[in-house]
């Protein structure tokens, strides 16, 4: 969704820039973003990567299902509420990038309402 935003504002005229923290190197560049092309992003850590390896079967299904079925979801959320965890931690203690997104005094930032990791810890 964030995307579309991004990809209007930039089509307005705006200088948009999106720091994506990948969180699964598959999807890495699997976006809706056409016209946006200032995008920081930022790899997965090492246990990001070993616990995306280790769920690739619910991250395949995650993507590809219909996920009618609760507990489908229910039983994977403590493990992606780690990676989510982890991954974030991993942009809160890069100072170099923090730096960098400092550096340019952007008037707006607007984040995923699913992803906390955008108001700090």
């Amino acid at each position: 969704m964030l995307g579309a935003v991004s990809d209007t504002l930039t089509d307005a005229g705006h200088d948009v820039t999106v720091l994506m923290p990948v969180i699964d190197f598959k999807q890495e560049n699997k976006t809706a973003m056409k016209s946006t092309k200032k995008i920081i992003k930022v790899p997965p850590g090492q246990d990001t990567s070993t616990t995306i390896a280790a769920m690739e079967k619910f991250m395949t299904q995650m993507w590809t299902s219909d996920n009618s079925n609760p507990l489908f979801m229910a039983f994977h959320a403590p493990a992606m509420s780690a990676i989510f965890a982890s991954q974030c931690r991993k942009v809160l203690e890069d100072k170099e990038l923090l730096e960098r997104l400092k550096a340019e005094n952007f008037d707006l930032a607007i984040t995923e309402p699913f992803d906390t990791c955008a108001y700090g810890e």
